[in-house]
């Protein structure tokens, strides 16, 4: 079968978390093993609005131009969220492809921690 150019975008939109070099990390993994680094690529008005205590924020569209702040993490486990998992994947494989080796998703991201009525922390980062 021969697909349009336009309908890949959409086929590889619906396949990309299957598609992802990065592992899964569920809700119930994070809290019994903390990672090294776990990074909300959120925006920081996002970020602001509530997110998962310890997160480290760097939104998405910063993150390249922000990746010095992360050296200390390149072979230490990063557990990556947004709020639905787009900008997750956009994030992890910048990470993979500047080197870091130990990089997750955060399973379900934000959106289903607050849908597990998870606690979070309000306000800017410190």
């Amino acid at each position: 079968m021969h697909l349009p150019r336009s309908c890949w975008f959409v086929v590889l939109l619906i396949l990309s978390p299957w598609l992802s070099a990065a592992q899964w990390v569920t809700q119930q993994q994070l809290l019994a093993e903390p990672p090294a680094l776990l990074l909300d690529v959120r925006s920081a008005n996002e970020y602001a609005a509530g997110h998962i205590s310890g997160a480290h924020n760097i939104s998405h569209d910063q993150l390249g131009m922000r990746l010095a702040e992360l050296t200390a993490y390149r072979d230490q486990p990063v557990v990556v969220y947004c709020h639905s998992g787009t900008r997750t994947r956009y994030a992890i494989e910048l990470l993979e492809a500047k080197g870091f080796s130990h990089v997750r998703h955060l399973r379900g991201d934000y959106l289903e921690w607050r849908s597990a009525g998870r606690p979070v922390v309000m306000g800017d980062a410190p």
